[in-house]
């Protein structure tokens, strides 16, 4: 697994887009790039970070579905972004 954005875990909207990129946009249930989800009770359409302790990394439930694709993704961005960069 790769190091850490300086020692911490970042967490935000990139779920989303990774999810996109590598995953099942219709179903958060299954693993993606963007992590792997559990419903809400009573809210069929909502979703969560899984509360298992063994996919928890220090106080952020379920942020183990994210890192183990860590490399792979970043990987995957970093070449998109190369492709961004003109030519010399």
């Amino acid at each position: 697994m790769a190091p850490l954005k300086e020692g911490k875990l970042k967490m935000g909207d990139s779920t989303t887009v990774l999810r996109l990129l590598r995953g099942t946009a219709e179903d958060p249930t299954k693993p993606s790039w963007g992590g792997q989800f559990v419903r809400i009770a009573g809210r069929p359409a909502a979703f969560a970070d899984d509360p298992d302790e063994r996919v928890r990394e220090g106080p952020y439930p379920g942020a183990r579905t994210v890192n183990r694709w860590r490399a792979s993704y970043l990987t995957d961005w970093a070449a998109r972004m190369r492709r961004c960069v003109a030519p010399r």
